[in-house]
């Protein structure tokens, strides 16, 4: 399985083998299209989760709530 996709293939939401430098779906599309396709992958990806810090405050704000009550 393949852990990124190229941008084509993320784009149009194709199936990504991740052969470099170009995947099997931009090598199709480029015979198909008999145009000239870069197949590029983005180095930096975006992270999940919330942002640092905002657990530790969130848990502020609750225990200031709690204190009021």
């Amino acid at each position: 399985r393949q852990s990124q996709a190229c941008d084509g293939c993320r784009i149009k939401k194709r199936k990504c083998d991740g052969v470099r430098p170009v995947c099997s779906q931009c090598r199709k599309s480029r015979v198909k299209d008999r145009q000239e396709v870069k197949c590029t992958y983005v180095s930096v990806t975006k992270k999940r989760g919330p942002p640092r810090g905002q657990r530790a405050e969130l848990l502020d704000r609750i225990a200031g709530l709690e204190t009021m009550l």
